[in-house]
């Protein structure tokens, strides 16, 4: 072979190098990017702490935290009271009579305190007297009422049954709970002349998230 010949051989020898050292810089190259983003994806998989659920349950104001007034109430008949500390003794036996010698009772007031403020989200009563089914009809029971919380006011409607029914409200934080009377399923009265239809309501339960002890 001519010199001239060993020379172009070289020369086509030298591009084929070139070549593939070319080839192998962008292999590198893009391996290098792909473990590159696959760092990436590594940081941004980052676990969230899940969110905590809020302090404490609902659960019924202990009776012992709870004081409570009335606007009227019947003197006792022998052994037999009807105080509004009738309505958290948790005795169906036993209720809150209104004192109006047949007036209109209209108007009465239940007023319920506690201890200290709580979350209160329910409201669970019994109507009216629920000794047996003739004191039920006799005595009125309360049809309309509006509840005063330290949040405002809520007129609700009650169900005329002995049955223990539930009022469904996000009423706030309060310290207090007032019950007033605005309408009535009226009474059917009672045998004697001389005993008179009184608004009667016989137990209550607050059903709130209370702070922990």
């Amino acid at each position: 072979m001519t010199s001239r010949g060993r020379r172009l051989v070289a020369w086509i020898l030298g591009l084929g190098l070139l070549a593939t050292a070319a080839v192998a810089a962008t292999g590198l190259f893009l391996d290098a990017s792909n473990d590159g983003a696959a760092a990436d994806d590594d940081t941004t998989d980052v676990s969230i702490p899940p969110i905590e659920a809020p302090a404490g349950a609902a659960d019924p104001v202990p009776r012992e935290r709870i004081s409570v007034t009335a606007s009227s109430f019947l003197g006792p008949d022998g052994d037999i009271t009807y105080g509004p500390g009738n309505t958290v003794d948790d005795d169906l036996l036993t209720a809150w009579n209104s004192a109006t010698d047949g007036a209109d009772v209209r108007g009465q007031t239940l007023t319920f305190r506690f201890t200290e403020p709580v979350g209160l989200t329910a409201i669970r009563l019994v109507n009216g007297y629920a000794k047996d089914p003739d004191i039920f009809a006799a005595n009125h029971r309360i049809r309309e009422l509006e509840v005063r919380t330290d949040g405002g006011v809520q007129r609700v409607s009650l169900l005329d049954t002995s049955e223990e029914q539930e009022i469904t409200f996000d009423f706030g934080t309060t310290s207090k709970v007032q019950l007033e009377v605005m309408e009535i399923y009226e009474g059917s009265g009672f045998d004697n002349p001389e005993l008179t239809s009184d608004l009667a309501l016989t137990e209550i339960d607050f059903v709130a998230v209370q702070r922990q002890s």
